[in-house]
């Protein structure tokens, strides 16, 4: 898990990026208000480039690192993914934060892309909630509590990088500002105080799971 460092970045440490904003800590994510902030975040992800990847799906992965490479025994991937959609209802099923997401993403502006953020391996939620009248309590797994069953540890944040427009995983006492370093011997996300001007590798994970080398630019651009 994501852990918070005030002084000294850790001996065997990469440079990610700092902080330009921070969800709400996910526990709060019961509040409309504060999903609709998630999701405008997650809408502006620009690494990798939202033509190449399902925006939500990088998302599920970032509130849930062990998703991406492993499979909980206890459910089928259709289950975890239903799970999500069901995270995810208070603003699909239009009753609530719609309108607000809409506005925050300028969605009319670019209908297409926001048709294509909703996209969610083989599906579109938009256009299966629309098509159903609302959601499918049916569905294998979606009543399945996501932040409960998925998420380790829900005082965590979800932040943005300020130069590439990363999804990261941060402790909830990470504030806007703060750098955020992948500690080597941890093998886990760090945060701390302070600005750093670097130029250098760093590890991001796209919605196939698989790992990419990424370069950090200097945050003076």
């Amino acid at each position: 898990m994501p852990s918070k460092l005030l002084s000294n970045q850790p001996n065997k440490a990469i440079y990610v990026d700092s902080i330009a904003s921070l969800s709400a800590p996910l526990s709060s994510m019961s509040s409309t208000f504060s999903l609709v902030s998630l999701l405008t975040m997650a809408y502006h992800v620009r690494t990798p480039q939202p033509a190449n990847q399902e925006r939500l799906l990088t998302l599920l992965n970032t509130m849930s690192p062990v998703l991406r490479t492993n499979t909980d025994p206890r459910y089928s991937r259709e289950e975890v993914l239903n799970s999500f959609v069901h995270f995810l209802s208070p603003v699909l099923n239009g009753m609530a934060g719609m309108l607000e997401l809409l506005a925050n993403v300028d969605a009319f502006s670019h209908p297409e892309d926001f048709r294509q953020f909703w996209s969610l391996e083989q599906s579109n939620l938009i256009r299966d909630f629309v098509e159903s009248g609302g959601p499918l309590r049916g569905m294998q797994g979606y009543d399945v509590p996501f932040l409960e069953t998925f998420v380790k540890d829900s005082s965590c944040r979800i932040a943005l990088g300020s130069n590439k427009g990363m999804l990261l995983l941060v402790p909830g006492d990470a504030e806007v500002g703060d750098d955020v370093w992948w500690d080597e011997d941890e093998q886990r996300l760090t945060v701390r105080k302070g600005v750093e001007d670097l130029n250098t590798n760093v590890e991001a994970y796209l919605d196939n799971t698989s790992r990419i080398t990424v370069m950090a630019i200097p945050s003076a651009t």
